[in-house]
């Protein structure tokens, strides 16, 4: 059977996806998350511990699972996008893209000619893909994120672009952006993250915010999102383990 990109499958069908942010390279953490019904583990290679030679046993620790594996790049750049993807990514998000151009240029990282600029040279992608058909390799998640005033003045235009997939929220830089407190979820930042969700609305891509916990997402999911984490791995450990903690104090 001819293989579709599951992920990208279940938005264009209009499906919400739940999914795990990976701030460490741990692949018995892939493992465990895979067995509980996940739909994506995200590790971060911009702010996270994940670094390149990470990434073929992370995703070898979910392989064969229903679990789609993505990266957060460090940069819009086209050797770390290719990297990722040929490691075997589903999907790339792109950090801080604040314009249509820079919005191209990650989806031109993630296509082969003549749709893009991506570079020819599968590493173990083929073990999830099962051919060297260029497309069917690029059969990925191109994501982008619009997390500053400059890339939410410019959202309709990012959103309108041919081969996007998806735009990630980062509300905390995108609420510093807006010149306000990191954690301010006020009437501005909930009309900036309403113009996003619209945006994507209006071209027929997948809107993706970035979260930590399940009540959020039901919350987003039910408001139109696709693409949201419930927890973050260093979060569920910090929480688990100062209530377990206090308990053993009688705190």
């Amino acid at each position: 059977m001819t293989y579709s990109n599951p992920l990208l499958a279940r938005w264009r069908a209009g499906e919400a996806t739940f999914g795990l942010w990976a701030m460490t390279a741990n692949p018995t953490q892939g493992e465990y998350a895979a067995s509980i019904g996940t739909d994506f583990i995200l590790w971060d290679m911009q702010h996270g511990l994940v670094a390149d030679p990470d990434l073929a046993g992370l995703f070898r620790s979910v392989l064969g699972s229903p679990v789609v594996p993505l990266v957060r790049v460090g940069a819009n750049d086209p050797l770390l996008i290719g990297r990722a993807l040929d490691a075997g990514a589903a999907g790339v998000v792109v950090p801080l893209v604040n314009t249509p151009d820079e919005a191209a240029a990650a989806i031109a990282a993630c296509r082969f000619p003549p749709a893009g600029s991506r570079s020819f040279g599968p590493n173990r992608v083929t073990l999830v893909t099962g051919t060297l058909d260029p497309r069917i390799i690029e059969d990925v998640a191109c994501i982008v994120m619009v997390e500053t005033a400059v890339g939410l003045a410019n959202v309709e235009a990012i959103a309108s672009m041919p081969g996007l997939d998806a735009i990630l929220i980062g509300p905390s830089d995108l609420a510093l952006g807006l010149g306000l407190a990191h954690d301010d979820r006020g009437e501005s930042h909930r009309a900036a993250v309403s113009r996003i969700l619209q945006a994507c609305r209006d071209h027929s891509i997948a809107a993706g915010i970035v979260l930590g916990s399940g009540a959020d997402a039901r919350t987003h999911a039910d408001m139109g999102f696709q693409f949201m984490n419930v927890a973050s791995d260093v979060g569920l450990l910090a929480a688990g383990l100062g209530r377990e903690l206090r308990a053993a104090r009688g705190e």
